[in-house]
């Protein structure tokens, strides 16, 4: 608690150091690959770093990511990485250290790192930092998803109470990212855990063909999660952000962050057909009369498997079924299930030229308004994003415009939608970049 707390009063400084001069703060991040930016041949592996500057006013604070895939303590130094860090730190700077995963690993040769020269290379960081008048911020590193039964268990050894006994003798600003992620990990379980890691079957996504079992690195979803309770390295960034006087891409009501965020599998569609309909009947109600709702769930509303087989449709799971779901694509369909859509994939959609598709959000009535479509916005914000995408398009129901609008989205023209039956059915595009500019 102690520690946490020095952690949120020196992030709660940027903002001041920021703008008593004309260039912003910058946090410089060294680590391995739990923290670095991915190559798009990686994708969906996401590193918890990649989504630190969304959470900050860019013209208060830039975040420059130097972490690197495989690299430890050791070879940070040896490659002159650190090096090239610090001849960019600038008086006023922040710096994020995260190591262990690659340093505590005797198989890994010229990376393996001993306790005690693993010590004596944080104390260096520390005190190099501090020579440039720039403040050091020391991180434990991220838990593994290695479970024997339902406990997870402990695969760094001493390496995180390392970090810990540094921050305590140097008084450097600790972050407890281990302790918080094996908090969330163990509490959300052998399963349920699996959807924060880099998990994919056989022809979920192109860049693994055959399929994917890596506890130790992110999926976009485990990197982006947020606000939860004991989140590690995702609160961190929150607190950050929300230290920092800086703006969420997503505000809205308290979630309920206790459900756990998934992405969609086939044998879900049956659960979730019903689902949509209650939140079409329930939430259309006062906005569209009752042969228009009746006619949209049979026409329009429903799941697009084909964002299911793309990995790009999200689930949140209630107690006993699914509460929430929707998603996002690259492909170039704006709204409709598979019932609304011809036969044949879409087209995929280049992000250097066109906008993301947001492709509808369905809560459970009993679950409205606690926060869960805004979970599943914030999924989607940070899968595209890290697609390369810079923008999102909508159809929104006239029920869902308010919600949209408030996240930022702008209208940009009516759209009436002729069903089958003679029905019209009139929804609304919208537009909005990815990530808002500092004050939407």
């Amino acid at each position: 608690m102690r520690s946490r707390s020095r952690a949120l009063l020196a992030l709660a400084l940027l903002p001041v150091v920021a703008w008593r001069g004309r260039a912003p703060v910058t946090v410089h991040l060294a680590g391995d690959s739990t923290m670095a930016e991915k190559r798009p041949d990686r994708r969906p592996e996401t590193g918890w770093g990649e989504m630190l500057q969304r959470h900050f006013d860019p013209r208060a604070v830039v975040v420059r990511n130097h972490a690197m895939n495989g690299r430890s303590t050791r070879s940070f130094v040896a490659e002159g990485r650190w090096q090239a860090l610090l001849s960019e730190v600038l008086p006023g700077d922040y710096v994020f250290v995260q190591f262990g995963h690659n340093d505590e690993s005797p198989e890994k040769g010229d990376r393996y790192a001993p306790p005690a020269d693993y010590r004596r290379n944080l104390e260096r960081f520390v005190d190099d930092v501090r020579a440039r008048r720039a403040t050091p911020v020391l991180f434990t590193p991220v838990v593994r998803r290695r479970f024997a039964g339902d406990s997870l268990r402990d695969t760094h050894g001493e390496y995180p109470d390392i970090v810990r006994a540094v921050a305590a003798a140097r008084q450097v600003t600790l972050v407890d990212a281990e302790r918080a992620t094996r908090a969330l990990v163990q509490r959300l379980g052998p399963d349920s855990s699996r959807a924060l890691f880099l998990h994919l079957r056989p022809g979920e996504h192109a860049n693994h063909p055959q399929g994917v079992a890596d506890d130790t690195h992110f999926s976009t979803l485990g990197a982006a999660r947020r606000r939860s309770r004991g989140g590690g390295a995702a609160d961190v960034r929150d607190s950050a952000r929300a230290a920092s006087g800086g703006r969420t891409a997503v505000s809205g009501p308290v979630e309920d962050s206790a459900l756990p965020l998934r992405l969609a599998r086939a044998d879900d569609v049956d659960a979730l057909t019903p689902l949509i309909a209650s939140s079409v009947r329930a939430l259309g109600a006062g906005y569209y009369d009752e042969r228009q709702i009746e006619s949209a769930i049979r026409h329009v509303f429903g799941v697009d498997t084909q964002l299911v087989r793309d990995g790009t449709y999200f689930v949140i799971d209630g107690p006993d079924a699914p509460v929430a779901c929707g998603g996002w694509s690259w492909r170039a369909t704006l709204y409709g299930g598979d019932q609304h859509k011809p036969h044949g994939e879409d087209s995929r959609l280049d992000p250097a030229i066109h906008p993301a598709r947001i492709r509808a959000f369905f809560v459970h009535p009993a679950w409205a308004r606690r926060g869960l479509a805004s979970r599943l916005v914030a999924a989607c914000e940070a899968a595209a994003e890290a697609e390369g995408f810079a923008t999102f398009e909508l159809a929104a129901t006239l029920s869902g415009v308010p919600f949209y609008r408030a996240l930022g989205f702008e209208a940009r023209e009516p759209i009436t939608v002729a069903l089958p039956d003679g029905v019209e059915l009139p929804v609304v595009r919208m537009v909005r970049p990815i990530r808002p500019s500092p004050g939407r």
